[in-house]
């Protein structure tokens, strides 16, 4: 035998001696679903192969329907392998059906269908079956029974409901869930008590200003940038208005993740960064309150309080009906298919740069009947692969920080605006609605309150004085000892 067919032979059995390794890994359960194998680099070292070499290897684990490549990211497991036909029976007799609730607009903002669809390939025996709620106040009060009697075996839920759940004790009916090191840092602190995470997040998405480019063109406005003020935007805003066509500004008056935005930029002065003025609460926020209540009651440049609801807003911006909405990023799906000629900025402020962040996270029930199945799942739509999809079709933020700062591949029709990552640079702006400091119940208080100022129902001493009250409340002191501690 010649030096050089031995030599073939040795790097021949190199080569399978990786694949097997790494097939029988992920067989045996070394590499689970929805990890990623070790870099191609540190195989080719292992191995003694070159980085081609052990590629075309990881090319046979993907024939076989193991891995799957994400690009410039890694191998990511997909299968633990193609079943035995007694294993296959086994599968069809123990198939499960498991009941995810979730949020009407998880269709369209997590991609759902197709997500389950993905799932349901790679894991036959799991049906999953879809009972949507809508995103109310009484969010706890409509789950509760599902999860007490097992009837939900997982659910998402955002933040500001996590928060109520977190109020209410109920904690104990969720099952913790491990950390990932590659989600975004700020968001696992959103799902976290007592040192639990109890939900994983999904998507994320910060409060922006979206605006109509052709607008701006005809009336000779300059686009936003990251200095604006609200002032500016006001004035820029009867620029851009034509009575009887159009309003230059809008959002949802009456949606909890917008207007508690005037309050988080409220009462911060620009060099000290502290509070400015007032010995209370109402008179802290005053300044926010005052100029939400400006804007709405300016029908010279805001449309009537009739289109209030967040489908409104966006309808009227699609048509060409506003100029400028306050929205946020998962909405922005609703302008995927359209032929829209906008973009993003920014939000303005007051004084110091502050944006509402809402992020959306899957949690399993620790009464399911399937609780494997149903984690399963959450690991599913936490992995890779699942965060991967979300990025590629869909204009939602991945939580995934890999996943969302990937490049996108291949050709994508969807209409995204060219400052779609702008999320990267007002990081340090966001802020959630647990900064207010407020029990959810006093939140749904507080927007009472605030509507009959907007309405001129009360005025700002009443407005202070009530807001005052809530502040003062027993269960906002409960809160505020806890933060403290």
């Amino acid at each position: 035998m010649s030096s050089s067919e031995s030599g073939r032979r040795t790097f021949r059995s190199r080569l399978n001696e990786m694949v097997d390794q790494l097939r029988e890994g992920i067989r045996s359960g070394k590499y689970k679903k929805g990890t990623y194998l070790p870099p191609e680099k540190t195989l080719a070292q292992q191995f003694k192969l070159s980085n081609k070499t052990v590629r075309k290897g990881l090319e046979q684990l993907i024939t076989e329907g193991y891995i799957e490549k994400i690009p410039r990211v890694g191998s990511i497991v997909t299968s633990s392998g193609p079943e035995t036909e007694s294993g296959s029976r086994s599968a069809a007799r123990a198939a499960v059906t498991l009941m995810l609730g979730c949020y009407s607009i998880n269709e369209r903002d997590l991609l759902l269908s197709r997500l389950l669809h993905d799932f349901q390939e790679q894991f036959p025996h799991i049906r999953v079956e879809v009972v949507a709620f809508h995103s109310d106040n009484r969010f706890l009060h409509t789950l509760q029974p599902g999860l007490d009697n097992g009837l939900i075996d997982l659910f998402t839920v955002k933040d500001r409901h996590f928060r109520e759940i977190v109020e209410e004790g109920y904690t104990f009916a969720l099952e913790p869930q491990p950390e990932n090191g590659q989600l975004y840092s700020f968001l696992s602190e959103a799902f976290t008590e007592q040192n639990v995470l109890y939900a994983r997040p999904l998507v994320f998405s910060p409060l922006i200003l979206a605006y109509n480019l052709r607008h701006f063109r005809e009336a000779g406005v300059m686009e936003p940038d990251a200095g604006w003020t609200w002032a500016d935007a006001i004035n820029e805003a009867a620029r851009l208005s034509v009575p009887g066509r159009r309003h230059g500004l809008h959002f949802n008056v009456n949606m909890d993740e917008r207007w508690p935005l005037f309050l988080l930029q409220s009462g911060i002065g620009q060099s000290s960064g502290k509070p400015k003025g007032g010995r209370g609460t109402g008179a802290k926020w005053l300044e926010g309150i005052r100029l939400s209540k400006s804007i709405i009651r300016n029908h010279a440049i805001f449309p009537d309080p009739l289109y209030s609801s967040d489908g409104d807003v966006g309808t009227l911006f699609i048509q060409g009906r506003t100029s400028m909405i306050v929205t946020g990023y998962e909405a922005l799906n609703r302008f995927a298919a359209s032929d829209l000629e906008y973009d993003i900025s920014s939000l303005p402020c007051i004084d110091v740069p502050r944006t509402l962040l809402a992020v959306t996270a899957v949690a399993v029930n620790k009464q399911s009947k399937h609780k494997a199945e149903a984690q399963c799942l959450a690991d599913y739509l936490w992995s890779p692969r699942a965060q991967q999809l979300i990025r590629e079709h869909a204009l939602s933020i991945p939580g995934l920080k890999p996943a969302a700062e990937a490049p996108l591949s291949g050709n994508h029709s969807m209409n995204r605006p060219s400052r779609y990552n702008l999320y990267r640079d007002i990081i340090p702006n966001f802020r959630r609605l647990d900064d207010l400091k407020l029990p959810y119940g006093a939140i749904r208080g507080l927007h009472e309150t605030l509507k009959q100022y907007w309405t001129d129902l009360i005025d700002e001493r009443t407005l202070c004085d009530e807001i005052d009250a809530i502040a003062g409340s027993p269960a906002l002191r409960r809160v505020q000892a806890g933060a403290g501690g």
